[in-house]
């Protein structure tokens, strides 16, 4: 991409068609531009609004799902194609192209027969698939040279990228969350899952005082762990704070918080879970550590150069 950024162009050439690898790149640059740009000014607004509002303005969750998840969706469709696509347009290899297309297809019409909602995050779902496809293709394609630093970085980050896109289809739309009040060994199920409040326990030290609940969580009368929601009050305030627990999984983590508690009742309890989205953290991470591999590849060229 940045090969392809950094190529000189006379004023007279003409723009690369949208039907080569060049054109898809420079989308996909734009793009990448745009959701940058969208995911900022989200983060930022809270703080941008307090110029023209009294009360900071936040933006919800819903409002990524609803204006990210479809530029992922794109994004993801683009990568997946692009590798296929000749630099002066067209189809390079069309049966491998045609594998990544029957992945993706084959996702979507199983979507649609098990009636799975919304559509969206199924396409994500087949994109993210698609791009992991055509990345495993072309990584057999090179045999030995795939196992290379400068290929494991270009091939990694897609897979990576891929990952995010898994994670934030997933995640937003599919995650959930309930609010009650709960007593000491009351429980509620929800989705599968049954959630009992086992025990409530105060914690004093010279700075604060710690009430934590411990909320056990069953699926199938097995029990999957133990949810550690706080309320915090520290000295000299009047206002307790809430400490957010999470029950880590690289499939459906949980987290539990407190409002407030009276008489040893949470009022309420609140549990939510979040399908896969630890991908999302994950594929960032990865996304932002393996180009590193090329960089140290053509590093250690340029030393080897200045001392012949």
């Amino acid at each position: 991409m940045l090969v392809i950024m950094g190529m000189g162009r006379s004023a007279s050439a003409p723009l690369p068609s949208l039907e080569s690898r060049v054109g898809m790149t420079v989308v996909l640059v734009w793009l990448l531009l745009g959701l940058g740009t969208i995911i900022t000014l989200g983060t930022l607004w809270p703080v941008l609004s307090q110029f023209w509002e009294t009360t900071p303005l936040v933006v919800s969750q819903s409002f990524y799902n609803t204006v990210c998840l479809p530029l992922f969706v794109i994004l993801a469709l683009i990568m997946a194609i692009a590798p296929w696509l000749n630099w002066q347009g067209g189809l390079n290899k069309p049966q491998n192209a045609l594998m990544t297309a029957a992945v993706w297809l084959g996702i979507i019409v199983g979507g649609i027969l098990l009636d799975i909602k919304p559509s969206l995050a199924v396409a994500g779902v087949a994109s993210a698939v698609s791009v992991f496809t055509t990345t495993i293709i072309l990584a057999f394609s090179l045999g030995k040279k795939a196992l290379s630093r400068p290929v494991l970085a270009s091939y990694g980050t897609h897979a990576a990228f891929a990952l995010i896109v898994l994670g934030v289809a997933v995640s937003g739309p599919f995650q959930d969350g309930w609010e009650r009040p709960m007593a000491l060994n009351e429980s509620f199920s929800a989705n599968g899952y049954t959630f009992t409040y086992k025990k409530l326990r105060e914690i004093k030290t010279d700075s604060l005082t710690i009430n934590e609940a411990e909320i056990e969580v069953l699926k199938n009368n097995r029990v999957i762990g133990i949810l550690k929601p706080q309320q915090r009050l520290f000295r000299n305030f009047d206002h307790p704070n809430s400490e957010v627990s999470t029950l880590f999984s690289l499939g459906t983590e949980f987290y539990a918080t407190i409002h407030d508690i009276k008489d040893g009742q949470l009022q309420p309890l609140r549990v939510s879970i979040h399908p896969m989205i630890n991908w999302v953290w994950i594929g960032s991470i990865l996304i932002s550590i393996l180009p590193l591999l090329a960089w140290r590849v053509r590093a250690s060229r340029k030393e080897e150069s200045h001392v012949h």
